[in-house]
Formats: structure tokens, C-alpha cells, sequence
């Protein structure tokens, strides 16, 4: 493969600059050409029928990683703000609007959904006593012998955890007038690991004794099943022949609970309850009666917090929610206790649940997810966390919207692929969710916000204010942008810095935020975001002697050891953006950059197009810019933001105002 720098990137010619502000531009950077770099999006990553439905995508990837390929709903949006460049749209319209309809399949109010997967059934191993296995999304892995099953996401970095734990049950019965009670985990007597095509399906098998003989057995059977974004559990009880079990009652069991602190029930027409962990070594009823669904959730950043749902099949039948005991405000174990009446021989009598882990959520709006729990099966595929980057995804369907309204108002015989009614009626809809859900306001921070979504939200209002004149879009994004100054650290080590969230600052996220409080500047006329923008730009620091990719970062923290730097080029793409936006701000008035301001500014830019450079390889005529230097391929995400930051976006998404 050719190595190529091409002539954008090349093309560095500095002007001369003053004092004041008066020069609006630090570099004359040749537009980068879409033509160039867009068509190998489509070409290497575009995908027909994608995780088993009519919808087409594209992948993260062109060569499946660990042989999983998955459609992540936030790089298939970046993608869009991308193919919609003026040049490039014509060519790629129907691509356009397949890519919408993907985001927007993905994504029915209130939620984002992450991604979808080409599902598949690995079984890496059917020993009981080491179980392990794989989907599409999940790793599954235990031992059927002591009773146990883990359950976690699956990603290619250190994000892979296991999430769920399924152990701990006991069954309780009464036999000639005495009590009995069985923990299931000491009592196996056999497992059973059964593959088809389609389904495997776990079980561990254990006797009820009473008075150590044997009166019947319960049976604990997970389903697995391609395209299916549950685990499904039945338990089953049958008695000894000659034997009824009276007063019958069975567990199903979540351990290792201590980073899950709320627990939430769906009753149906009754009140739903919501309960927080304390301290207690005594069991702990949190929920009684029938119930469809109930949910344990880890308080945190709404889309990297865990939750873990069950779904009831059969409601009536549940007698009781309880929590063993809670400690650091965490819990520990929870079962839910199923009343089964008189079991006798012949009449076995089976509940069955579905288990949903989601690494992500709209928990401030738990009600929500009944609408989703009651057809799963209509979610082939998907990964139901909600996104990281729920702005990109409002952003990009934006972007098109606007796009595909300027082509009609150019050629108003083409049809429509993104400029519909229903198109704005979804960014509304999604725009007021993110309100309910993210700008909850705890004391004086705003926990659930991740900034570089909240910033790509700004942008989004500010595309949908051009495409429709409608001012409520300016004032949402006032708000919105008044909230996002509560982000950037004022004095000490890290004066400047965007926190992404938590207390950490990472480039990508800084730099999406320095863009959207220029936008927001610009659309409000208002000077304060300016400032917030320029301050934004004495958070970058250079290293000449740095490592290449390492020259350029930003400090995470105050702990200065900590640097988060443009190693991979999406954020040398959204670095140039933030430059990129300064130089609009000064061309609006609205700051006055200082001569060591353009000088950095051009620094910045100068590496960072020189950083690009060496990720570019030319390929059947069209540049591959590749995640960083060391990589051999690119994705869905940098190849779009890469050329949006070369591309001089910022100055298109202003031109006239």
C-alpha cells in the first residue's frame, strides 16, 4: 500500500498576523477534498443487511476484529455529518438515507441504542465446570457444577468486565407439615450443556431433600439464542413420584451486587418503587407483590453505568424482591421469591424470566424501558445500553437534514432521503429526552453529562436552527451552553481544561466542547461563550521532544503525570476543529486572539495535520487515514472526523451568518 501525504495536508502557508484579531485565519489550509477521503467510508465499511434485519450500515471496521462486526449507532451518525458535505452528498444520497434509517431504527424515543452485531454462538467450552461462550455482544462464561453463570459485555479493550452473576438460589417447601429448604449449589446432581444453530442452552439440575432423601428436583436452565438481547432463565420443579411438595416457593438470584446501589420495580398499574442500598446485615424486602420487571442500577455516568433487569413471565407469582444485605451503600445479593403453591408428581410447574444487562441507561426515567422490555424480540441484535455519545447521534441526523434540504432547494426533482417531517419529529423527541435525562442538576455538578455529547447536542440545535429558523433551538442551545461552562476548570494546573466528566479532561472531549461554545457564540451573539472557547486553548500543551502522536495533549488532571494526547487522529481531527472554530470566533468579533494566541493556534494545527499525514495511505485512488501512525486500517469514526477537521467544517456551518 502507497504511503501519501496529500496536497491538504501539505499545505501550510502563514500569514502574517498582529496583535489584534483582525487577521481571522492562522493558516491558509487547502480545503481538504471530500471526494478524497468520503467514498472510502462507503466503499470499505458500507454493509447491506446488517445483525440479521433489512437495514444497512456501516461496520466499525472493514476486517471483522476478533471476528465481531458491529454497527455502533454514534459512528454511523459521525459518518453522516461527513457524506453530507456539499460535494460529496450527490453522489452518496441513498447511502445517506439507509444511514438514517439505521440511527433511527436503532434509536426510538427516549433512547439512543449503542450498536448492533452480526450475532453468532461461540462455545469456547461445554466442560460444566468451566463454561465459556460468546454472542455477538456478550462473553458468558461459569460453573454449572457450583451453580454459577457471568455475564458481561464484550468489547476490544480493557472495558470488558463481568457485569451479572447468576448464583446463590434456594428452594423452600413444606412436606407432612415440616419445613425444608434446599440451596440449590450443594445439591447438584447434574448439568447439561445443549448447542443447536440457533440456541444453547445451559442447566444445572439439583435434587430437594428432605431429611436427605430425595423428594424431587429443580432445574435452572439459561437460553441462550442468536439475536435474541436477553438471556432467558426458566426454573422448573418437579416432585418425587408418589410426593407433593406443599407451599413451594423458588429464588432467582443477582450476586456480587456491591457496584449496583438503586434498585427499581415496574408494577404495572400499581406504583412503581424505587429503593437505594444502605447499610444493613439483615435481610431486606424491596419490593412485594406481583411485579413485571425489576431492575438493579450502578449509580454513575448515565452511559457507562451498569444495570441488570429482570422480566417477569408470569407476574402473579411473585411473592417478594429482597435484598440479603447492603453494605457501602452497595448491595450484595438479590433474589426475588416465587410463590408456586403445591407441586405433585407429574405436574411440574416452570417460571421463566428474561435477564437484560445494559451497560448504559436512561435511569432517570426507569418507566421508560416498559415499552422496551414488553418486545424485545423486536431488537435483533441490539445492544440495548444507550449511546456514549448521544449528541453525535442528533448531530448527524441533523447534518443530513439540512443537507437534504438544501439539495431538494437546488434540485427539487430528487426525491427526499432525509427531509421529512418525521426526520425533525425524531431530533425533537431525542433533543427533549437528553433534557429530561442528562441535565439533572445533583448540588452544584451535573453527574449523568458527558461533555463531548453535550457539546455534539449544541451542534445539532445549531444545524437544526439553519435548516428551520426556528429560535427555540437558540434558546435550548443557550441553556444547553450555559451548562457546558460549568465544565471548564477556572484556575490551578488545569485553568481552561473541559472535564469530560468525573474530574478527568480527555482532547477529544475538550475540543468538541471548545467548538461548541464557539457555535453557540456565534448563533447567540453572546461573548461569554467566546471567552469560554478562547480560554479553551491554554489547555493544549506541546511536547517538541514528545513521541509522535504524544506532542500534543492535555492533562487529565491535576496529577500532571496524567496526559491524554491526539495519539489517535479522530482527535487530531476534532483538535483542528477547535482551532478552526477560534478563527471563526475572530472573524465574527466576538474574541481578539493575541499574537502568542495565533501562534499556538498554528503550532497546534501544524502538528496536527502533519500528525494525519502520516496515518494516510492511498488506496484504489482515495486516502485511508488509518487510527494512528502504528495502525493498518481506519473506522467508522476516524475516517469522518479526520476529514471534518481537515475539511474546515466549522467555517461552512457559519458561512452567512
Amino acid at each position: 500500500m502507497e504511503k501519501a501525504v496529500p496536497v491538504a495536508l501539505a499545505a501550510l502557508a502563514f500569514f502574517s498576523m498582529g496583535d489584534d484579531s483582525s487577521r481571522a485565519s492562522s493558516l491558509n489550509l487547502l480545503d481538504a477534498d471530500p471526494k478524497t477521503y468520503a467514498p472510502l467510508i462507503i466503499k470499505a465499511l458500507y454493509r447491506d443487511n446488517v445483525a440479521g434485519t433489512s437495514l444497512s450500515a456501516l461496520s466499525e471496521t472493514e476486517i471483522p476484529i476478533n471476528g465481531d462486526s458491529w454497527f455502533w449507532t454514534d459512528d454511523n451518525a459521525k459518518a453522516l455529518e461527513a457524506l453530507t458535505l456539499p460535494s460529496i452528498f450527490p453522489y452518496y444520497a441513498t447511502q445517506v438515507g439507509q444511514l438514517v434509517s439505521f440511527v433511527r431504527a436503532n434509536s426510538p424515543p427516549p433512547f439512543v441504542f449503542r450498536r448492533r452485531a452480526d450475532d453468532r454462538l461461540m462455545l469456547a467450552s461445554d466442560k460444566p465446570e468451566d463454561i465459556h461462550l460468546a454472542t455477538g455482544l456478550m462473553n458468558i462464561h461459569g460453573n454449572l457444577r457450583q451453580g454459577e453463570l457471568r455475564q458481561g459485555y464484550r468489547f476490544h479493550d480493557n472495558r470488558i468486565q463481568d457485569a451479572a452473576k447468576f448464583t446463590g438460589d434456594f428452594v423452600n417447601f413444606h412436606l407432612h407439615g415440616k419445613a425444608y429448604s434446599s440451596d440449590i449449589r450443594n445439591t447438584i446432581v447434574a448439568t447439561d450443556v445443549h448447542s443447536e444453530d440457533h440456541f444453547i442452552t445451559l442447566t444445572h439440575i439439583s435434587e430437594l431433600r428432605a431429611d436427605a432423601t430425595a423428594v424431587g428436583t429443580v432445574a435452572y436452565s439459561y437460553k441462550i439464542e442468536i439475536n435474541k438481547p436477553y438471556i432467558g432463565l426458566a426454573v422448573t420443579i418437579q416432585a418425587a413420584p408418589g410426593i407433593t411438595l406443599s407451599d413451594v416457593e423458588a429464588t432467582t438470584s443477582l450476586d456480587e451486587l456491591n457496584r449496583y446501589s438503586k434498585f427499581y420495580a415496574f408494577r404495572g398499574s400499581a406504583p412503581s418503587q424505587a429503593v437505594e442500598a444502605g447499610e444493613s446485615t439483615q435481610p431486606r424486602v424491596l419490593s412485594e407483590g406481583p411485579t413485571q420487571w425489576w431492575s438493579v442500577i450502578q449509580n454513575g455516568n448515565l452511559g457507562d453505568s451498569y444495570t441488570i433487569s429482570t422480566i417477569l413471565d408470569s407476574p402473579s407469582r411473585l411473592r417478594s424482591i429482597v435484598s440479603a444485605e447492603e453494605h457501602g451503600k452497595g448491595f450484595r445479593h438479590v433474589y426475588a421469591r416465587y410463590a408456586l403453591g403445591d407441586i405433585s408428581a407429574g405436574h411440574p410447574v416452570t417460571v421463566s424470566e428474561k435477564k437484560v444487562l445494559l451497560a448504559g441507561g436512561l435511569y432517570n426515567s426507569m418507566s421508560a424501558y416498559n415499552g422496551v422490555f414488553t418486545r424485545l424480540d423486536s431488537f435483533p441484535g441490539l445492544d440495548l445500553s444507550i449511546s456514549y455519545d448521544i449528541g453525535a447521534e442528533i448531530n448527524g441526523v441533523a447534518a443530513a437534514y439540512l443537507a437534504d434540504k438544501l439539495r431538494l432547494l437546488a434540485h427539487p426533482e430528487v426525491k427526499p432521503v432525509a427531509y421529512f417531517p418525521e426526520t425533525r419529529a425524531w431530533v425533537d423527541a431525542i433533543i427533549d429526552a437528553y433534557q429530561t435525562n442528562f441535565l439533572v442538576r445533583v448540588g452544584k455538578s451535573y453527574p449523568y453529562i458527558f461533555s463531548r455529547g453535550l457539546a455534539f447536542v449544541i451542534l445539532a440545535l445549531d444545524t437544526m436552527y439553519v435548516a428551520t429558523a426556528d429560535s427555540h433551538y437558540v434558546e435550548i442551545m443557550r441553556r444547553l451552553a450555559n451548562v457546558l461552562m460549568h465544565f471548564q476548570v477556572r484556575g490551578g494546573p488545569v485553568d481552561g481544561n473541559f472535564i469530560c466528566n468525573g474530574n478527568d479532561t480527555f482532547l477529544d472531549c475538550h475540543a468538541a466542547d471548545m467548538v461548541a461554545m464557539a457555535r453557540a457564540a456565534v448563533a447567540t451573539g453572546n461573548r461569554r461563550f467566546a471567552e469560554s472557547a478562547r480560554r479553551g486553548l491554554r489547555a493544549y500543551r506541546i511536547d517538541p521532544n514528545g513521541d509522535t502522536g504524544r506532542d500534543v495533549f492535555v492533562l487529565q488532571n491535576a496529577r500532571v503525570h496524567n496526559q491524554d494526547a491526539y495519539y489517535w487522529i479522530f482527535k487530531a481531527g476534532l483538535l483542528l476543529r477547535s482551532m478552526e472554530a477560534l478563527e471563526v470566533l475572530s472573524e465574527h468579533h466576538l474574541v481578539r486572539l493575541s499574537r502568542d494566541d495565533w501562534k499556538t493556534i498554528e503550532d497546534l494545527q501544524k502538528r496536527a495535520l502533519n500528525y494525519i499525514a502520516r496515518t494516510a495511505h492511498v488506496r484504489d485512488n482515495l486516502t485511508e487515514l488509518f487510527t494512528c501512525h502504528k495502525a493498518t486500517e481506519t473506522n467508522s469514526e476516524t475516517q469522518a472526523w479526520a476529514l471534518l477537521g481537515m475539511y474546515r467544517i466549522e467555517h461552512e456551518r457559519t458561512r452567512g451568518r
